[in-house]
């Protein structure tokens, strides 16, 4: 930890520290994961309907944990430098559709997610990591919705201090026009740690810094308890903001 500052994320050992925790975490895991599906090949002997029902609940909260653990590697590649992008001229429009396209079904909620795009809005980078950015980013917002039942996702070309941009703003329908108008001084730091998410929001943020864009957010209220919950009507944390540059 860097004693300045307090934070892990600045310590140069990070990279080191999640590429270690992946190992000794996917150590026990393996063979975890191995004996489970001899078991329900019952490659053991017969199972019971009651007992094959408990042994997939362990399974899919292992492919879970797998899961977790595949992002801490994929996670430490990126904090290091030493992921691969295989760039090029990307249809960001068609990125932003196959996101969408992607997104699993909501449990227990029916939210719609509809794109506005200006025009094909090309980009230069790795079309599979963009996608998989957006699709972490999308899959939490959509959870977080409070109010609404639709997702908006309005991409546009324009120029931010004369460079030109492509700006994505995702929030709510009744939102949107005013967060597109939103000046960068307005916004704050995407806040990637949320709950229910795996390591999935913090790895989208640093493949889009890796295409040389920002991804933001709204701050958190400084309000009384009641403007919070008028706050929280509001969508406020359904939202983000994300500014890649466009291809030259």
């Amino acid at each position: 930890m860097d004693a300045r500052t307090g934070d892990l994320q600045t310590d140069p050992r990070w990279p080191e520290l999640l590429a270690f925790c992946a190992h000794e975490l996917r150590t026990p895991i393996t063979p975890g994961v191995g004996f489970l599906n001899w078991l329900l090949k019952e490659n053991f002997g017969p199972l019971s309907e009651r007992q094959r029902d408990a042994l997939e609940h362990v399974q899919r909260s292992f492919v879970e944990i797998v899961r977790v653990v595949n992002e801490l590697s994929e996670l430490s590649q990126l904090e290091s430098g030493k992921a691969t992008f295989n760039r090029g001229t990307v249809n960001l429009a068609s990125v932003l559709s196959d996101s969408i396209a992607g997104l699993p079904e909501l449990p227990g909620r029916a939210i719609t997610v509809s794109l506005i795009a200006d025009g094909a809005l090309s980009v230069h980078g790795d079309p599979l990591r963009l996608r998989d950015a957006f699709s972490a980013i999308l899959f939490a917002l959509r959870r977080e919705m409070v109010t609404s039942d639709a997702l908006v996702v309005r991409a546009e070309a324009r120029d931010q201090d004369n460079v030109a941009i492509v700006r994505i703003v995702i929030g709510a329908p009744a939102r949107i026009e005013e967060l597109c108008h939103l000046a960068p001084s307005a916004l704050a730091a995407f806040h990637e740690w949320r709950g229910g998410n795996g390591l999935r929001l913090a790895k989208a943020r640093r493949i889009i810094e890796a295409h040389g864009g920002r991804v933001w957010g709204l701050p958190a209220p400084d309000t009384t308890e009641e403007e919070k919950i008028e706050t929280m009507r509001r969508d406020t944390k359904a939202t983000a903001i994300v500014v890649i540059p466009a291809a030259r």
